[in-house]
């Protein structure tokens, strides 16, 4: 999505099919999530800093789509779908260790 993003010619299936992949994936962090409350355990780990804000680009607010064009791009083209409220609680939960 990244290359996408700063493609001067995109390929309008990439968003779908990047947000299908998401959505996937996101199914074994939801069932993770299911019996630990972090990726590996009930505590923060690198898994989790390093997985979530990757995951986080596919669930950006509006507000980001104004902080630039990349922010917008993937507010508009990349979304994790319905069924994954763990995965969602679990990024804003690692999200806020940054602020």
């Amino acid at each position: 999505m990244f290359s996408q993003a700063m493609a001067e010619e995109r390929d309008p299936d990439a968003p779908m099919k990047a947000s299908a992949l998401i959505q996937e994936l996101t199914g074994r962090i939801e069932k993770q999530l299911s019996e630990t409350e972090f990726l590996v355990g009930d505590s923060l780990t690198a898994a989790d800093i390093t997985a979530a804000p990757l995951v986080r680009y596919s669930m950006l607010p509006e507000e980001a789509a104004n902080q630039g064009p990349v922010h917008q791009f993937f507010y508009e083209s990349f979304k994790l779908g319905d069924g994954r409220d763990r995965t969602r609680d679990w990024v804003n939960k690692v999200i806020a260790y940054d602020r």
